[in-house]
């Protein structure tokens, strides 16, 4: 909460953030505390290394989640051994730093290839397009970030919760248009009424009357009701969808 992005503030030393309770909760997220270096916490640093290090040797590309509330020499210790891996390994961050500055300051210092963007975070029409012409979106002057704007993220509310179910279409139609490449979570093209929680949601997609592919868990004979939305909201291509699955 508008800490310096380049300081940790999980060292004892930083303002006692967890006695005010001047932190984000994150109900799925446990912060770490990985020290000045790898003597303070030697089975961390080897365990989560090793972890990068074998996502590196699988896929051609990784993502560093919360980039802005991991200390960079850590991400840098790790990023390093994952080249030595995988040397054409690409980086993806979900870096939020506030400042373009300070974006800058990560790309240097951790080599990262591209920026990770909102579409659903933005309020408007108008507001997703200013940001799709803006230079850290769209721009390619020389030495830019390259941007790659997702239309919803796994922490992210869905359409259909955050505007209308509707909007999932022409949202994905506009971020397509820009000059970046572009990318969705699970639950997004299947229009998903609402995000299921990592933390209290337990069922699976093979008990009885559970439609995981489809419509948050909910089964055709009993609609959305579980999930408090008005049947009115429900139309169009969700219904002729909704009808041939019934």
């Amino acid at each position: 909460m508008d800490w310096p992005a380049t300081e940790d503030f999980a060292m004892p030393s930083w303002r006692m953030v967890y006695l005010r309770r001047h932190l984000c909760v994150w109900t799925d997220t446990v912060k770490l505390y990985y020290g000045q270096s790898r003597e303070d916490a030697p089975f961390l640093w080897d365990f989560m290394t090793d972890y990068a290090v074998g996502m590196a040797k699988i896929f051609h590309a990784v993502r560093l989640d919360n980039a802005h509330s991991t200390p960079l020499h850590v991400s840098r210790h790790v990023l390093s051994r994952v080249r030595e891996a995988n040397p054409h390994c690409w980086v993806f961050a979900e870096l939020f730093t506030g400042n373009f500055e300070t974006d800058l300051l990560y790309q240097r210092t951790l080599g990262i290839n591209a920026l990770i963007r909102e579409a659903m975070q933005c309020d408007s029409p108008h507001d997703l397009g200013h940001k799709l012409e803006s230079p850290l979106w769209n721009g390619h002057p020389v030495g830019a970030l390259s941007p790659v704007p997702t239309l919803d993220r796994a922490d992210n509310q869905t359409p259909a919760q955050k505007r209308h179910p509707r909007d999932a279409l022409p949202n994905a139609a506009i971020v397509a248009a820009s000059c970046a490449s572009a990318g969705s979570v699970r639950g997004y093209d299947d229009l998903f009424p609402a995000n299921p929680s990592v933390v209290s949601e337990r069922r699976h997609p093979w008990d009885s009357g559970c439609c995981l592919g489809r419509y948050a868990f909910c089964s055709p004979q009993k609609g959305y009701q579980n999930l408090g939305y008005p049947p009115k909201a429900f139309s169009g291509l969700l219904a002729a969808d909704f009808e041939v699955e019934a």
